[in-house]
């Protein structure tokens, strides 16, 4: 799949291509079905916000960077 859906609650689109960054403070991440151990805290980038499934929705996407590579790529 190359979007995630997520839970927003915004009144508007106001996030609109903003960075979605995860960040674990105890350096924990979930890789492939399994958990990837890191020695401090991690910050990895997830997508870009998209907007909202539709506007009665909290639901929202987020664009995979893989997939945004590959269009820059192209």
């Amino acid at each position: 799949m190359k979007l995630y859906v997520t839970g927003r609650n915004n009144q508007t689109n106001e996030y609109l291509s903003s960075p979605v960054i995860y960040y674990s403070n105890n350096g924990m991440i979930r890789t492939n079905n399994s958990f990837s151990i890191y020695g401090s805290s991690i910050t990895k980038p997830i997508g870009i916000y998209s907007g909202r499934i539709n506007k009665e929705s909290d639901l929202g996407y987020i664009w995979k960077w893989g997939l945004l590579k590959e269009i820059i790529n192209k």
